[in-house]
């Protein structure tokens, strides 16, 4: 065999983003035997050791608060096309009854534009919302009527300006409510939620697909006999659905984290349940890059006397698991995920919840957690709508990537036992990542210098040259660098 000679020459790692990168020890030349080639290294330390330090997290550029005297919360944010900002929630301050959908139109600094309040003189709430190719908006949830404990899914359609198109409501003599809404292909909608007039159970998993102008084309319901609730849907890129909420009736706990695959009528094509002999919810669900899904929620690994941790579960197309991540603290903090996005770097975005035990007496706080796409932790942050901590409230439910590279995200700020409000928040884009650089040369040896592998341990951090100049982005750690021909 005919022996190469490679010598991989070590630039530094550098300064780039807010990213510090920080050499070790001295630097000297070492050579080492490799099965079909003489590698020789510069070294730090004796070790090709190299420390990595990222930057922290994002910043929070602004954030706003929209409210009254009573209690609002924010259920859903998307950015619009005019760059600014449409949320969705629940307002007791304004409106006509006790409770009131409301829709609030932000600029892109978070000041308001215009707000519109949806509801009779009982309890309404919006649970999702989303932007339609008329440039008006679509909103999903419940309408409840004051004589009956009756309440009914509701869709409401309004034009650019929140002003109302039509409205449908879906129901039968008991309950039910929306929590998700989609805009499908066909121009149509689809919504998720539960539904407790129909169905094998007490309460099932309810799916209902309208045409443009919210009329019914069918509707599907998911369960067995016990409580199925749906809180995610999705059209998938084969016309197709993926939900995602919990079970009851089925799995292997008190209750399960329920995907389930439909085609684009609704007829179910496979179904996979995920947990363990405890309680966990799944509250959304995303398709992937190429075809398979993300999906966050709940798990409670401690048991009936313990927390919960937010759980982040990736599968494929075909709903196995490739892997589960889970984060969380001590026993008895809290900690949920109410919404996951893959982002433009192929990792994704969480927000939700947590509530740490601590011993200071606050409620929860707002919870974002950007991961690779390994589900790797690149990146966590809490934000507290009271400077001290002290008894508040917080909570993030609907996060999305800006146009800029940063995220905006909605949820409520304020006392546990009332005056709470819609909360907006702005951050920063992501921070860059850590890496590591460098240039490789055959050192008159044959071969092409392009087909060298540079590797970086631990973790699976490998990459080829280009013209013999090559970058590792690697999570924030130590590395040895090595590399073979």
């Amino acid at each position: 065999m005919k022996t190469k000679k490679v010598i991989l020459i070590i630039l530094g790692l550098f300064l780039t983003s807010g990213v510090l990168a920080q050499e070790l020890g001295d630097t000297f030349w070492t050579s080492t035997n490799d099965s079909d080639c003489v590698v020789r290294f510069e070294k730090k330390n004796d070790l090709n050791y190299y420390d990595v330090l990222n930057r922290d997290v994002v910043d929070t550029l602004w954030t706003s608060t929209y409210g009254g005297t009573g209690n609002e919360n924010g259920n859903s944010v998307h950015q619009t096309a005019d760059g600014g900002y449409i949320i969705v929630g629940r307002t007791t301050s304004f409106g006509a009854g006790s409770g009131d959908v409301w829709l609030i139109k932000t600029s892109s600094s978070g000041d308001t534009v215009w707000t519109r309040t949806f509801g009779g003189t009982d309890y309404e709430t919006g649970s999702d919302v989303k932007q339609t190719g008329d440039g008006g908006y679509i909103i999903t949830g419940q309408i409840c009527y004051p004589d009956n404990d009756d309440a009914d899914v509701w869709l409401i359609k309004t034009d650019a300006l929140g002003d109302t198109l039509w409205t449908k409501a879906f129901g039968g003599p008991d309950v039910e409510w929306g929590f998700s809404v989609d805009t499908t292909s066909d121009s149509g909608y689809i919504i998720a939620g539960f539904t407790k007039s129909y169905g094998a159970g007490f309460n099932d998993m309810w799916l209902i697909k309208t045409d443009s102008s919210g009329d019914t084309l069918w509707t599907k319901t998911f369960g067995g006999t016990d409580w199925e609730y749906a809180y995610c849907v999705q059209q998938t890129t084969d016309d197709g659905y993926i939900v995602v909420g919990f079970t009851k009736s089925f799995g292997a706990g008190d209750r399960d984290v329920w995907l389930i695959k439909t085609d684009s009528n609704g007829n179910e094509q496979w179904n996979q349940t995920f947990g363990g002999t405890h309680m966990d919810f799944g509250m959304y669900v995303q398709q992937t890059t190429g075809g398979g899904y993300i999906i966050t929620g709940m798990t409670k690994p401690y048991g009936a006397q313990g927390g919960s941790n937010l759980y982040l579960i990736k599968t494929d197309e075909s709903g196995n698991t490739i892997w589960i991540k889970t984060f969380g603290g001590a026993v008895w903090d809290s900690g949920i995920g109410y919404c996951v996005k893959q982002v433009t770097d192929g990792g994704y975005i969480v927000a939700g919840w947590l509530d740490t035990d601590d011993g200071i007496a606050n409620n929860g706080d707002v919870w974002l957690i950007k991961t690779n796409p390994s589900g790797e932790a690149l990146w966590t942050k809490t934000i507290n709508g009271n400077g001290n901590g002290d008894y508040s409230y917080d909570l993030s439910r609907s996060i999305q990537q800006t146009t800029d590279g940063g995220y905006i995200i909605t949820g409520v700020t304020g006392l546990h036992d009332g005056d709470q409000d819609v909360w907006l928040i702005k951050t920063s884009e992501d921070p860059a990542p850590g890496s590591i650089s460098g240039m490789v040369n055959l050192n008159g040896g044959t071969g092409n210098v392009d087909d060298v592998l540079i590797t970086a341990e631990p973790g699976t951090y490998q990459t080829n040259p280009t013209g013999g100049n090559y970058t590792l982005v690697v999570l924030e750690g130590d590395y040895k660098v090595t590399t073979s021909l």
